[in-house]
């Protein structure tokens, strides 16, 4: 009875105090309870996005939240981050606190702060803008009103992404070209393009012409899952794409060949040799090779988008070289002037990498890229293993951005991903196979001696491909000194109180050749007894997964793990007494990786080797528990190894 009267009551609070577009949303929210246990509901997310031509993008966002917890008064706070200067700014910002008593506090746009975001190694000119409703209490209802516009070099178009952390009522999206308000005229064409709704059993309803969306009881994204794939390829999400034929400033977007043949202007009018790198090899793939040696040690990274059109746009070949430094397309620039010199063809490459992937279905947008990359047109094999075919004819994919990466191969995160291949031609879309990206591997090889009061001392000899701990990275930005930090951070359970001495560093910038130290380690009470037992240290043994899913909660994400490294663990240890192994051999496999662990004994001296090699693997939503299952198997498996494998009795 007295919940009853407690939502009677909440149902019967005035709202006429928030605005009127907050005012109908609220009495309904009100009088309705929300899904699960939320610290806070959102009871209307709606997004207006106005193309007003030459370019622009007027949009008008609405958002009110209904305050249900202690926790949910976080929702006080307006946070957004723009571009900055005459790019991307805010017009205009409202915001309203109906309390539980009935006051209202308002804010306005001159209640906003701005924030410099940068970090290191990163100079822009983006803003952090924010503000916040005082007073904001539990039964609150907080509503934000506020516009933006918006004009970069890559056109008109904007991505939206209607799910958060927080449940919502009602989302809606309307998008239109102005035909006269505001005394602006747009032409052209307003497309909408929609996906992975169905997948989530959203119903999304829009009117005919596909401009206004809307849709009720949006889940919230769950917070405590882990290993999905890439947010483009499985989250719900809406690109809205200008085509405006009279603009000049940027791509046409109506097809991928427009926005190819653009990108590939750009980069052509900076594609010229500086005459400052030295030209060894010529026209072959040994004056490539060369090529990427020279500016794997004389550039290096840096991202400096002074301006949101600097943001896309690189530095020419050249000014790159007098640098010395530059972000993917600055390297990308670099490389493509430089090859030219050197009488190859080249084109610049648009790629999506780490969290981002682009879905075969793709609609036309230049924002589902976040990397730049460089092509060289060849007219027969190279025999190297970045090389890809297409109907267009074939071409060698270079990524310079990574120091550590030689010529023909690309850095793990492009593996299997599609990229566009910007031509004069228009687009030419390639998928990066498994074979050409790096295989890290990691593999420790450790012999040990351990005394009676179990203090350890141990030689360790770390050979790594490719990037998979950092250490080439940690010996080129900090010497000796940080590698032995990022090392000591690598190997599980090694205590505060050990000392490591470096015997023995590679060249960090040899890229033939697998990196590779030497190590010694003194640590006392490394090895701990207890009765007839002994537990060795775990150095060098990969890390226990941690764990992607609460037990007893359902899964809402498909379940997607990309291998990592194939981690190979051989040590020798040398006991005070004669000692035999708890675990002497394990073999399994499984979809996420295959284990194999085996242990043999001699006196006192212990041989441990363990080879754990990650794969590829991905569950869909209709399988990913049996995904949360094979996870929580596998790092059974593992957990084994290092509880059972490294105790000798």
């Amino acid at each position: 009875m007295l919940v009853l009267l407690t939502w009677l009551s909440l149902g019967a609070q005035d709202v006429s105090g928030l605005p009127l577009w907050a005012q109908a949303p609220a009495r309904a929210g009100l009088a309705e309870q929300p899904p699960g246990d939320p610290d806070a509901w959102v009871l209307l997310k709606r997004m207006e996005i106005t193309y007003t031509g030459e370019g622009e993008i007027k949009t008008r966002e609405l958002r009110l939240v209904r305050v249900l917890r202690e926790r949910g008064i976080q929702e006080r706070l307006f946070l957004l981050q723009t571009l900055g200067g005459e790019s991307e700014r805010i017009t205009a910002l409202r915001g309203w606190n109906l309390r539980p008593d009935g006051e209202v506090v308002k804010i306005s746009k001159s209640d906003m702060a701005k924030l410099d975001p940068d970090r290191h190694g990163e100079t822009t000119q983006a803003m952090v803008n924010f503000a916040w409703i005082p007073r904001v209490a539990k039964g609150s209802l907080v509503a934000f009103e506020w516009e933006t516009s918006t004009r970069v070099i890559l056109g008109p178009a904007v991505t939206v992404s209607p799910l958060e952390d927080l449940p919502i009522r009602r989302w809606e999206l309307a998008a239109f070209l102005n035909t006269g308000q505001f005394f602006y005229k747009a032409k052209g064409q307003c497309r909408v393009a929609t996906r992975m709704f169905g997948a989530w059993g959203i119903p999304l309803e829009r009117t005919t012409s596909g401009g206004d969306l809307w849709a009720d009881r949006l889940p919230a994204l769950p917070k405590d899952e882990k290993s999905f794939p890439a947010g483009r390829g499985f989250l719900p999400g809406v690109d809205v794409t200008f085509v405006d034929p009279e603009l000049r400033t940027a791509p046409l977007l109506d097809t991928w060949d427009s926005l190819a043949t653009w990108i590939w202007r750009t980069y052509q009018e900076g594609m010229v040799p500086s005459g400052l790198v030295p030209r060894k090899g010529g026209n072959s793939a040994d004056g490539l090779k060369a090529l990427v040696h020279w500016m794997s040690r004389e550039l290096t990274y840096k991202q400096v988008y002074l301006s949101a059109g600097r943001g896309w746009l690189p530095l020419s070949g050249p000014e790159v070289v007098r640098r010395r430094n530059g972000d993917c397309k600055d390297h990308a620039e670099c490389f493509l002037a430089e090859a030219a010199g050197l009488g190859f063809k080249g084109f610049p490459v648009l790629c999506a990498i780490q969290d981002a992937e682009i879905p075969d279905d793709q609609a036309v947008t230049p924002y589902c890229f976040n990397h730049v990359i460089a092509a060289i047109q060849i007219g027969q094999s190279l025999g190297l293993a970045s090389e890809v075919a297409t109907p267009q004819g074939r071409f060698l994919l270079v990524d310079t951005t990574d120091r550590f990466c030689p010529l023909g191969v690309l850095p793990a995160d492009h593996r299997d991903r599609r990229v566009l291949i910007c031509t004069p031609d228009g687009a030419v879309w390639a998928r990066v196979p498994p074979a050409a990206t790096v295989r890290p591997k990691v593999a420790f090889d450790l012999e040990g001696t351990i005394l009676e009061d179990g203090s350890v001392a141990a030689d360790i000899t770390v050979t790594e491909e490719g990037n998979r701990l950092g250490l080439r990275f940690a010996t080129l930005n900090g010497g000796v000194d940080m590698l032995l930090q990022r090392l000591q951070v690598e190997l599980s359970g090694l205590p505060v109180n050990a000392r490591l001495e470096c015997l023995k560093v590679g060249d960090p910038l040899d890229l033939e050749t697998p990196f590779r130290i030497e190590v010694r380690i003194h640590c006392p009470d490394a090895a701990r007894r207890v009765g007839n037992e002994v537990s060795l240290p775990a150095w060098g043994l990969p890390a226990l997964p941690g764990v992607i899913q609460r037990p007893g909660k359902a899964r809402v994400y498909p379940v997607q793990v990309r291998h990592r490294a194939d981690w190979h663990y051989k040590s020798t240890w040398t006991l005070p007494q004669a000692a035999t192994p708890l675990l002497r051999g394990l073999q399994n496999d499984n979809p996420l990786a295959s284990t194999s662990w085996n242990a043999t004994s001699s006196g006192r001296v212990l041989h441990l080797a363990l080879a754990y090699e990650e794969k590829d693997a991905a569950f869909d939503f209709k399988t990913a528990q049996a995904g949360v299952q094979a996870w929580r198997a596998n790092r059974s498996e593992l957990e084994r190894v290092l509880r059972e494998g490294l105790t000798a009795r």
